[in-house]
């Protein structure tokens, strides 16, 4: 990770993300990560409700950060995040539950980590 020293508001954003990722994979975990019940029509409503909720609070946040602090850290694909965050906004009815799925199983963790690092790079700096 790169040494960048970001602002106060970022951290509190960046800390705000990883908790939307600790509770897409509650979610995850509480519904014992069952696939056959996310992709239920009906029953697995409420497992993908909650995630994608997670999940667009997390392109929320992303918008809300600097771009100086986006820059600092191109490992994360902050424009995929966005974008899958206009797609939850805009186009929810049409929403992929492959791609839902995929970030979940798939993106969350890496996404998580990643925070995770960037915070701990963080916690010597003074600019807070």
């Amino acid at each position: 990770m790169p040494s960048y020293s970001m602002s106060k508001r970022d951290k509190t954003i960046l800390k705000k993300i990883l908790k939307y990722c600790e509770e897409a994979s509650y979610a995850h975990q509480y519904f014992h990560e069952d696939k056959a019940f996310f992709y239920n029509e009906k029953e697995g409503h409420v497992y993908r409700s909650s995630v994608a909720m997670d999940i667009f609070q997390i392109g929320e946040l992303a918008k809300s950060l600097t771009p100086e602090t986006r820059r600092a850290y191109p490992d994360i694909p902050w424009g995929g995040i966005i974008k899958m965050r206009e797609i939850f906004a805009h186009h929810y009815g049409d929403l992929n539950y492959d791609n839902l799925w995929d970030t979940l199983v798939n993106d969350i963790p890496v996404l998580s980590k990643l925070v995770e690092k960037i915070l701990e790079g963080q916690n010597g700096d003074s600019q807070d």
